[in-house]
Formats: C-alpha cells, sequence, structure tokens
C-alpha cells in the first residue's frame, strides 16, 4: 500500500506491508508529480493526502482513494467545517489516535504552516490552530517590508538580537518557540498529562526544551494514511 503526502512544499510517499511496517520514503518536488504518478501506478493501490494547489484528479488513479472527511475514520469529529478540514490533520489525528490509545494528545506538526490539533480520549478529535510556519515568517518579513532580507533558518539564535539578522531570526525563530510552549502549556492546563507530539518537515530544526516533554514523529501523516486506508477503524 502506498501512502501519498501531497504538501504545499512537496510530495512525500511511503510504501508499507500489510502489518504496517514502512518499507520506504521517498519525497519529491511539486515539478516531480509524473515520478509520484509512476509510483502510484507500479504500487496500485493506497491513500492520498492532497492541500496543495495540485489538482485531486491527476492523482484519483485506479485503486487510490482521497482522504476527506467524508470517509469512514477511526474517531469522532467534533469540527464546524469538516469539509474544510485539511486531510493532512485528519491522517495526523487518526495515526496519533492509534498509536497513543485512550490519551489526550496534542499533534503539532511544523511544516508550510504549523498545526495544532486535539484528540481527547483517543476517540474524539476536538480541532486545533493554524498559523504561518518557520520559511512563511521569514517570507513573510521580507514581502511586507521595504528594507528587511530574507533570511533562512539558522542553529545561531537568541534574544537579543544584536543585528537585524539576528533580530529577525530571534524573532521567527524564537517566537515559534514561544508560541508551541504556550500552546503546550494551555492544552497541559486543560488536559493534565496530555501527550504531546511533534512532527513536520521542520520540526528537527526546531531547538525545544527537553522540559515540554514533546516526543518526535516523523512519519505521522504518512502512517495516517496507511491506517485510515487499511483498517478504518481503531
Amino acid at each position: 500500500m502506498l501512502a501519498v503526502d501531497i504538501g504545499n512544499t512537496r510530495i512525500k510517499t511511503a510504501l508499507f506491508d500489510a502489518q504496517g511496517q514502512c518499507l520506504s520514503i521517498q519525497a519529491y518536488s511539486h515539478s516531480e508529480q509524473q515520478l509520484v504518478i509512476e509510483q502510484m501506478h507500479a504500487v496500485g493501490k493506497g491513500m492520498v493526502s492532497n492541500v496543495s494547489a495540485l489538482a485531486d484528479k491527476d492523482f484519483l488513479l485506479p485503486g487510490f482513494r482521497l482522504l476527506s472527511g467524508k470517509l469512514p475514520l477511526p474517531l469522532e469529529i467534533d469540527y464546524h467545517s469538516i469539509d474544510s478540514l485539511g486531510s493532512d490533520r485528519l491522517a495526523l489525528a487518526c495515526g496519533a489516535a492509534y498509536r497513543y490509545p485512550g490519551e489526550n494528545i496534542l499533534v503539532i506538526s511544523a511544516g508550510t504552516c504549523i498545526t495544532y490539533d486535539l484528540i481527547e480520549n483517543g476517540r474524539i478529535y476536538r480541532g486545533g490552530a493554524i498559523s504561518p510556519g518557520l520559511r512563511m515568517r521569514f517570507q513573510s518579513l521580507h514581502h511586507f517590508t521595504g528594507r528587511l532580507p530574507e533570511l533562512e533558518p539558522s542553529d545561531d539564535f537568541g534574544f537579543p538580537g544584536k543585528s537585524t539578522h539576528e533580530s529577525i531570526r530571534a524573532g521567527v525563530q524564537g517566537g515559534i518557540i514561544a508560541e508551541i510552549q504556550g500552546r503546550v502549556e494551555e492544552t497541559s492546563a486543560r488536559f493534565p498529562g496530555v501527550k504531546t507530539l511533534l512532527t513536520g518537515g521542520d520540526a528537527p530544526g526546531l531547538r525545544l526544551s527537553t522540559q515540554m516533554k514533546i516526543f518526535a514523529e516523523p512519519d505521522l501523516l504518512l502512517f495516517g494514511l496507511f491506517l485510515i486506508n487499511t483498517h478504518h477503524a481503531i
């Protein structure tokens, strides 16, 4: 079974065996869409999550389903606009609930956007939050001002910044860390003992305090696609 995650920046695919063991993971740019389609033809069955501007119809091949809130899901969805709920968030929530049954879970995905999703008692999806991602924040500072440069993330940042470059990184990278810490603290106050998971392409570069007790789940979305496609229930 092939899981296909079409994000705003890149496409990732994962090949799973029948027991849910991940056999291989590949990453593609959007310009390599045809390579993804060729891999889908070769495997012949799977599940697709698409949150990008690429057309859904291009990936609706025989044997593949496009994830949406209209499919049978292993969670009760407590969300007012389920038709607009991103398939990536659905897959993350289902994967998290399966791996941590019966627990309250906060899933943080750091990609083009940063998403926060709350699962209560391992069975009810309660919604979450969306904010700009790391590179989007760097780009917006440059785009919406006259003189601020567009920077890349750096491992060397801190507050207070002693130059414009340092100040931008302190605001962007330090701001994301503060945002995540605040969201974790807010959620922990409402749900003591909540399990916090971190995933997404920018997750490895975030310098999060070990005291925050956040668990890394790098391939959670792909596993969630496998789970929904194979089982449809926890």
